[in-house]
């Protein structure tokens, strides 16, 4: 494997560091200067012609040392032997130089974010099928060994997966852009899950890690954030804790802070007790670190990355990690997530009504994908959906759109004929439809794509692969006709009021 290295940087360096954009490129990257373009050097040469000023010698000078990354040796070492009008055409040849440099850079980038989208989707469409399907699988009556064989598929596919979002992630760390997926998710249920992950680790290394969980019982049942980051963020932080600390323990405290509308903030803190980290590992960072970093679990010879991985996400997030040892010795993480929730959600006694409800309501399916369309309705059909349609492309969904009205449209972004957004485009502007709910279902977790998605007209974002619980929280949450998701393994109502 190739491994991708890239160096993390911080304050006035990191902003040096920043990739010129296609405006500065056009400038010359000469902004606010009013130097160095060709107008200005031809200025100075007809200066020269009639007699070397020292302003010109002066100014000659600086733009030396301003491209002096792009001068041949000899052109700088020997810069003030040569006649003034030479030195204006070195230093305009150097600019030049910078100039496609800039280009290049840009054109790399695009051409790899691109690359990028397409193995993104490439994987992610068949593994929404591989998951969809095992997720179906678990409901269903199994032997022991086909539990674990289905089991076993489950935690490939998750891998495979991770790996996908790693790949988006190192890209996001390389360029600068975040690749921020938002989907809905039991906040409670990841914390706990890393918990009881540590826990499950400590058992089979008899390191004896113990993690306290103090968690506000005013968390909602669902939030929408970036599921995968989030995962890692507390996954790598509590390791780092409970590694550190003498007695392995440490504690996870998560508070809840509604906003305005439904934008709400989770206070996390996590504390590592007796910690035996050295106070100047929090210092700072400048390091290298590599894809590898980002799939290898934190160990006590990796923590400082681990926490450099965790800041990076935080401030993708438009968060932050402030870090600290007491004079307890006690190691102390702070950060806030920023979440979106439906502070509509509640519980439904009458099971009869919502069965009712959830019989009455027509959705269409709008996906290219033959297995993909067959797994959605399954799934539609699993959570009590019992009037669902499906469309090969945009152009039928319209068609059967003409013919019969629909509450709900899971449109798949990227089909042949007509793709979701024309089709999106089309519902909104030329039919007038403006009530209808219309959930983009894409393989593209790019926040271009989402943004792309919002604008020609869709009401929120799905991110393949999909399973029974994300689907049931985003129709809950677009349908208020529909119960609280199911666990898709008991079958039980989870109770939407937590």
């Amino acid at each position: 494997m190739t491994v991708t290295t890239l160096h993390m940087k911080q304050g006035k360096e990191a902003s040096e560091s920043k990739a010129v954009t296609d405006v500065n490129v056009n400038k010359g990257t000469d902004t606010g200067l009013n130097d160095g373009t060709d107008a200005n050097v031809h200025k100075a040469t007809d200066t020269w012609l009639n007699g070397a000023t020292d302003a010109n010698v002066n100014r000659a000078t600086e733009l030396k040392e301003k491209y002096r990354d792009y001068m041949s040796d000899r052109e700088y070492v020997h810069f003030d032997m040569f006649s003034l009008e030479e030195r204006f055409k070195i230093v305009s040849e150097a600019k030049a130089r910078l100039q496609t440099h800039n280009l290049d850079r840009i054109r790399g980038k695009t051409i790899g974010k691109d690359f990028l989208g397409t193995v993104s989707h490439e994987l992610r469409t068949p593994l929404n099928g591989l998951i969809g399907v095992i997720d179906l699988m678990q409901s269903e009556e199994m032997t022991e060994s086909q539990r674990l064989y289905i089991k076993t598929l489950e935690q490939s596919c998750t891998h495979l997966l991770s790996v996908v979002n790693r790949m988006q992630d190192l890209a996001a760390l390389h360029w600068g852009d975040p690749f921020v997926n938002i989907m809905p998710f039991d906040i409670v249920a990841s914390i706990t899950g890393v918990a009881e992950s540590m826990q499950h680790m400590s058992r089979h290394t008899g390191c004896g890690t113990q993690v306290a969980l103090d968690l506000d019982p005013e968390l909602p049942l669902s939030v929408n954030g970036d599921l995968t980051k989030i995962g890692q963020i507390l996954a790598n932080l509590v390791s780092v804790a409970t590694l550190s600390s003498h007695d392995k323990y440490a504690t996870l405290k998560a508070t809840f802070e509604p906003l305005t509308g439904k934008d709400a903030r989770i206070h996390i803190t996590i504390k590592g007790i007796k910690t035996q980290t050295p106070r100047a590992m929090l210092e700072g960072f400048d390091m290298d670190f590599s894809f590898e970093d980002l799939m290898q679990p934190v160990t006590s010879n990796n923590m400082s990355q681990g926490i450099v991985i965790c800041r990076e996400f935080l401030v993708q997030m438009g968060s932050d990690l402030d870090m600290e040892i007491d004079e307890d010795d006690t190691l102390i993480f702070r950060f806030a997530l920023n979440v979106t929730y439906d502070k509509t959600a509640v519980a439904r006694d009458q099971e009869g009504e919502l069965e009712a409800a959830r019989s009455s309501v027509k959705i269409l399916v709008a996906e290219d994908n033959k297995v993909n369309r067959m797994v959605a309705k399954a799934m539609l059909s699993k959570l009590g959906f019992v009037d669902v349609d499906d469309a090969e492309d945009g152009q039928g969904a319209l068609d059967k759109l003409e013919k019969k009205e629909y509450d709900v449209i899971l449109m798949d972004c990227d089909m042949p004929v007509m793709d979701g957004y024309e089709a999106t485009h089309h519902i909104r502007t030329t039919m007038k439809n403006t009530t209808i709910k219309i959930l983009a279902l894409t393989a593209n977790s790019t926040n271009e794509a989402r943004q792309k998605c919002i604008t020609a007209g869709m009401d929120d974002y799905f991110t393949k692969p999909i399973t029974m619980k994300t689907l049931a929280e985003m129709l809950h949450k677009w349908l208020p006709t529909t119960d609280p998701p199911k666990d898709s393994k008991t079958g039980k109502t989870e109770d939407a009021t937590k």
